[in-house]
């Protein structure tokens, strides 16, 4: 399987469960990592796909791993440092990087304090401008999320919570998930061994060709931690205006 297709594999044989109006565009924009993968599709692309013939042969024989990237832990932050690695491209393009950068800077709602460099890098023999985000107006509260593999969600959804007609792409109201959780939990209340109709143990296969195939199992304490972030999805959807819980 090839490395793209497996990737692909993988996202379809998972569900997630949100709520209806998430913007993960949004969400993108609130982490600096997030906001140099904007940056390089908005800025650096469309001016690199217009370099002469002289300036893509300068960026082939003075490329570097990374053009933008976040400095050090900053990746995973509202605010901080981006780094431009300014090497592989001349100095007129490095200034229209600069200048899309800070114009598109308003489109993404932060703000940028004042450049520094460019210096020589430590990490790579690239001189670096450091491009800092002092203030990111993006940041929301947190949006709860619950990914299950397909199975698991079949088996939670459909089975456990016994929500009808459940397949991918199910839609259902705040409310009704919230009584569909009650009843399940009126009925661990008067059964203790009802979850462990739904559980099942960890299975170990070995493969004709002598690959070890390990499928991990349910127990209860799987499903009463599913059911408490369901709870807290809920609790989110009806204190942001009822919105309707998803899952796809």
């Amino acid at each position: 399987m090839k490395y793209k297709d497996y990737y692909t594999h993988l996202l379809n044989e998972s569900m997630t469960a949100t709520v209806s109006d998430r913007d993960y565009q949004n969400e993108q924009r609130q982490t600096i990592l997030g906001l140099c993968h904007i940056l390089t599709h908005s800025v650096i692309t469309p001016i690199f796909n217009k370099l002469s013939s002289e300036d893509l042969n300068y960026f082939r024989e003075n490329r570097v791993m990374d053009i933008l990237s976040p400095d050090g832990d900053d990746y995973d932050k509202s605010t901080g440092t981006i780094n431009f690695y300014t090497s592989a491209f001349k100095e007129d393009i490095v200034n229209k990087i600069l200048e899309g950068i800070k114009y598109f800077s308003k489109d993404l709602n932060i703000e940028l304090g004042n450049f520094r460099g460019p210096e020589k890098s430590r990490s790579n023999r690239s001189l670096v401008i450091r491009i800092p985000v002092v203030k990111n107006n993006n940041v929301s509260k947190y949006i709860p999320e619950i990914q299950l593999a397909n199975h698991n969600a079949r088996l939670v959804f459909g089975k456990l919570l016994q929500l009808p007609n459940f397949e991918e792409g199910y839609t259902i109201s705040p409310v009704d998930l919230s009584n569909a959780i009650k009843r399940v939990e009126d009925k661990i209340k008067q059964d203790d061994e009802f979850l462990y109709r739904f559980s099942s143990p960890t299975s170990v296969d070995k493969g004709s060709r002598g690959v070890t195939i390990i499928t991990g199992g349910q127990n209860p304490a799987y499903f009463i931690n599913i059911l408490d972030r369901l709870k807290e999805l809920v609790e989110y959807a009806i204190e942001n205006g009822n919105l309707d819980i998803v899952i796809y």
